[in-house]
């Protein structure tokens, strides 16, 4: 495995499996890259179970089978940036929630280094004027009651037009060229993501109040009336805060409910955000 270090990001041309380290004080981030595989983040579980180290970041051109939360397929074509970052954090279990935090602000952070006002959408998409950048899945191992690992998959619309989304998606998807009118290297996204991942990790491991404020301070899902969709149907509320945990705080008739990604759809009552 060939193993460099490269300014500004990898470039994505490679057409075979590569190595390459990319410094960060984290962790030096060791990156893998495919042509094509079926899932980066069954790709990095896999090589998380093999001892693959803290900051091994996994990137592919095409995912034959890419998802999303709640088991939903993502499309994943070559036209956008499909990666998965794998840390071994000092996590109880419980607190693991707070790594799609992390990713969300890290992919929020780097967006908004290329110009674009993006935000997050609670609990796991970044948008741009409410249309859909990024999706955000982030998976972990157990190890009795800590996080043996956990894996930070993302998958960034880069060079997408608006007819390369499938219809039913065209009114609540977005990419970076349409949002700018550029074309970015993918490896001109990682490179800011990285950097944000390093800004903010030590805070989310420590749950600290920075963090939470970062987390919060680029919600756009606060203070809007959403439509929540359970295992008991559909309801609506005004989504007030989000706890330590992750959990959504939902005030709904009077009555102050905690909702928990892992079991829910939430979208704003009159449409995506």
């Amino acid at each position: 495995m060939e193993s460099k270090k490269r300014k500004g990001g990898p470039k994505l041309d490679e057409r075979r499996e590569r190595g390459y380290t990319v410094g960060m004080k984290v962790n030096d981030v060791v990156f893998r890259y495919a042509e094509e595989i079926d899932s980066t983040n069954r790709w990095a579980m896999a090589e998380g179970d093999a001892a693959a180290p803290h900051g091994s970041l996994f990137v592919a051109r095409r995912q034959t089978a890419g998802r999303g939360r709640l088991e939903r397929s993502w499309q994943s074509e070559g036209l956008g940036l499909y990666m998965t970052l794998l840390l071994r954090p000092e996590m109880a279990l419980r607190d693991v929630p707070r790594a799609t935090m992390l990713a969300a602000v890290a992919i929020c952070g780097a967006a908004r280094s290329l110009g674009l006002p993006a935000a997050i959408k609670w609990p796991n998409d970044v948008v741009v004027g409410g249309k859909k950048l990024c999706g955000i899945l982030c998976e972990s191992r157990a190890r009795g009651m800590d996080a043996a690992f956990c894996v930070l998959g993302t998958g960034v619309n880069m060079t997408q037009r608006a007819e390369d989304f499938p219809p039913e998606f065209r009114g609540h998807a977005t990419s970076v060229w349409m949002e700018t009118g550029k074309r970015y290297e993918t490896g001109e996204f990682i490179g800011p993501y990285l950097q944000e991942i390093e800004r903010w990790y030590d805070g989310c491991v420590a749950g600290s109040d920075d963090f939470y404020a970062a987390y919060r301070g680029m919600l756009v899902t606060l203070g809007r009336e959403v439509r929540v969709r359970d295992s008991g149907g559909e309801w609506e509320g005004i989504a007030a805060d989000v706890r330590e945990d992750g959990s959504l705080v939902v005030i709904s008739g009077g009555e102050t409910r905690a909702v928990y990604a892992g079991d829910v759809s939430v979208r704003g009552k009159d449409g995506y955000v």
